[in-house]
């Protein structure tokens, strides 16, 4: 085994079992079920502790008394519960179109949004006009902040169902660009992509196409839903004051 692969076992380790004895002789009041999509690193089902922003939620509830669980769906099918049931979710995105309709938590982490893009393509932009004669890739359901979203309808919008499939049409050269998280972008083709595919594309992180606060939320026709923003939000704030989060957050970009 290579040396850097048995020090990203022991952060690994070192990780889960730091989240464990946290969220362990928690003694709970009530249990909520939280139906997530898959969003590595922030959001995992193949890892024990759920991804980053899993972790940080879960021990968010945790400290207001509630034991939260997760339920792994596709995103689309989480964002019509949210919508339809008394659901609540998290790794959203603000923008005004969910504000009319979503209550939103404090802001769990903070996320860019840039253009990933093949690295012999020197492409380059003030306004997002500039870029009218490109293929754009987006990905279904997700936002890329206020400002780009009012202008796709300019632009040449190709919609995928995931990032990996817009990373697989970048790399086929069927779109010129699209607009993804780089810690997600970066994870996906570390773990989905071979080596040369990789050394193919770079991330314009120099001139993010925006930057969101990313939340937990739920419909203003929950019937529980401010309560259980109250609560998380209460949590959270106990758990960034005594340090809980910077030491999750640190420590999630050692194995990255």
């Amino acid at each position: 085994m290579k040396i850097k692969n048995v020090f990203s076992n022991i952060c690994k380790t070192t990780l889960f079992l730091t989240f464990s004895i946290l969220y362990a002789g928690t003694v709970y009041g009530e249990e909520l079920v939280i139906p997530v999509g898959e969003w590595p690193p922030y959001i995992e089902s193949e890892r024990a502790d759920n991804g980053v922003m899993s972790q940080i939620v879960i021990l968010s509830f945790a400290e207001a008394g509630i034991k939260a669980r997760l339920k792994f769906e596709p995103w689309k099918r989480v964002e019509v519960n949210i919508e339809k049931k008394d659901s609540i979710s998290f790794g959203w995105y603000l923008n005004n179109e969910r504000k009319k309709k979503w209550f939103f938590s404090d802001e769990i982490i903070k996320g860019l949004v840039v253009f990933a893009v093949r690295k012999e393509r020197n492409i380059k932009w003030k306004s997002f006009i500039d870029l009218k004669q490109m293929r754009i890739g987006v990905t279904r359901g997700y936002t890329s902040g206020d400002e780009f979203d009012s202008i796709m309808s300019e632009l040449r919008i190709d919609i995928a169902n995931s990032d990996e499939i817009n990373l697989k049409k970048l790399i086929m050269k069927r779109i010129d660009m699209f607009t993804v998280d780089p810690v997600v972008g970066a994870k996906l083709l570390r773990t989905r992509f071979s080596k040369d595919q990789r050394e193919q594309i770079k991330f314009m992180t120099e001139q993010p196409v925006s930057s969101l606060g990313v939340h937990l939320v739920c419909s203003k026709n929950h019937k529980m839903g401010n309560y259980y923003i109250v609560k998380f939000n209460q949590g959270y704030q106990k758990i960034y004051q005594n340090g809980t989060v910077r030491r999750i957050l640190q420590q999630a970009m050692s194995l990255h």
